[in-house]
């Protein structure tokens, strides 16, 4: 069996939700993202689209570009911070953290081991 590599965008189940509901809303089928991204030079198969709505990120499934494409595609923004929000001048304000090791390898711990 292949060995999955984990991905923040293609192991989100939010991100997943929010295109199968985008989807709903627009009526749109497979068949018709697939042909539509085709004519943007996006190459996915209906197969591909289908497991990875369907299970999200296993085998033969979207890569993480297909899944970014299709998001701007269709209206989906996806954000990545860094940081700690914190509120400055009524503005948000991402800080980075003192490095804190024990703070750091529980984190780890958690993340990879369980």
């Amino acid at each position: 069996m292949a060995n999955i590599k984990k991905s923040i965008i293609k192991d989100s189940a939010r991100i997943r939700k929010l295109i199968q509901e985008r989807f709903h809303s627009l009526d749109l089928s497979s068949t018709q993202v697939v042909d539509d991204a085709a004519e943007r030079g996006m190459a996915f198969t209906k197969a591909s689209l289908s497991k990875y709505l369907n299970h999200g990120n296993i085998a033969s499934t979207l890569s993480e570009e297909n899944i970014i494409l299709i998001c701007t595609r269709w209206g989906i923004t996806i954000n990545l911070y860094i940081g700690n929000a914190v509120m400055e001048k009524d503005k948000i304000k991402f800080v980075l953290p003192k490095y804190n090791e024990e703070e750091c390898l529980n984190n780890l711990k958690k993340v990879f081991n369980g």
